[in-house]
């Protein structure tokens, strides 16, 4: 999906604009993310991706990068996300 595809739905293009971090391997990682499932994320998924993107820069690079162990409710989500 390309951004101009996500930008027309108002949900996606929120979730897009909030994905960028002051992070550039943050950015780099969710903007990849959206583009390859943003097609396919379920509400839920949407909600829920929504809520993670509500931590901070160090503590989702901290989950990225596996040196934390993911809250139960974030697993699914961070396995997809490190799957892009």
């Amino acid at each position: 999906m390309s951004d101009e595809d996500i930008t027309s739905d108002p949900v996606l293009s929120r979730l897009l604009w909030r994905s960028r971090r002051g992070l550039l391997e943050l950015d780099v990682l969710l903007h990849r993310f959206l583009t390859l499932h943003a097609a396919s994320l379920t509400d839920q998924e949407r909600q829920t991706y929504g809520a993670w993107l509500e931590l901070s820069d160090s503590d989702l690079l901290r989950m990225v990068l596996e040196q934390v162990q993911a809250d139960p409710r974030w697993a699914p989500l961070l396995s997809k996300i490190l799957d892009s």
